[in-house]
């Protein structure tokens, strides 16, 4: 039994390793629902396989666990418990948080990239929205920031509770 643990091990860890140099060597594709997802599935990956639980130890939005899913390597969906973990945080995500930027409190919506990052200041997800348009992200319930274009001083404290939608407006200068 421990053979086959170690030996189950050092595949992960081959698996992982390779995984990550690939991730690591995609570019990012830029907005839409089929863009790359800037080497957050490595680290779901690895998240999953280091829990001592066999659950994610972070929250993810539902777009990257899919992505992550789906590029989820042979050896890892067959000897780990990842694919069951991550169906189960897809199952979880039943919050909405939709940000919109402004570049005043009454003014025109401004177009730019919005990153969800959870309450130790890890990003969640990040897509750019259009001008007049806000980003939509299904999340696992619980407190969140909405960061715009990077900037700390453009940003809004959001919480997402279970089937309802949290509305964050991030005011620019």
């Amino acid at each position: 039994m421990k053979r086959f643990l170690a030996a189950s091990a050092a595949m992960l860890a081959c698996a992982l390793t390779a995984y990550s140099a690939v991730a690591l060597a995609t570019p990012y594709a830029g907005a839409g629902s089929d863009a790359r997802d800037d080497g957050q599935s490595a680290q779901i990956l690895y998240d999953c396989s280091t829990s001592r639980t066999g659950l994610l130890q972070r929250a993810y939005s539902v777009r990257v666990l899919r992505i992550a899913l789906r590029e989820l390597p042979g050896d890892v969906a067959d000897y780990t418990g990842c694919p069951d973990a991550i169906r189960l945080q897809i199952e979880q995500a039943t919050a909405t948080v939709t940000a919109t930027i402004r570049r005043a409190k009454r003014g025109s919506a401004i177009a730019g990239r919005v990153a969800l990052l959870d309450r130790r200041g890890r990003l969640v997800d990040q897509l750019t929205v259009k001008r007049h348009q806000g980003a939509n992200f299904r999340v696992v319930p619980g407190r969140y920031v909405v960061r715009a274009n990077g900037k700390r001083r453009c940003s809004a404290n959001v919480v997402a509770k279970r089937w309802r939608t949290a509305e964050a407006t991030v005011v620019c200068r």
